[in-house]
């Protein structure tokens, strides 16, 4: 009976470890996530300055094709 107890104290002592791990990447992954949000946020502005002088280009050399808008999904 003890050595069964054992068994489960270090098998309890592996996935505590386990999820301090996990806890750590999540926070890892969470910063990574935070800091695309904000290249992602950057891009949607500076195409939304730019659209305008492009389209104009664009137009200028022929082009016909129109620019794409960006759209938030999550907004919409």
């Amino acid at each position: 009976m003890e050595e069964i107890l054992k068994r489960i104290e270090l098998r309890l002592e592996k996935i505590e470890e386990s999820i301090v791990i996990i806890a750590n990447n999540s926070k890892i992954v969470e910063k990574d996530c935070s800091k695309m949000r904000d290249h992602i946020t950057f891009i949607e502005k500076t195409y939304e300055v730019l659209r305008t002088p492009l389209t104009y280009l664009k137009n200028y050399v022929g082009g016909t094709k129109d620019l794409p808008s960006i759209k938030d999904e999550e907004k919409s």
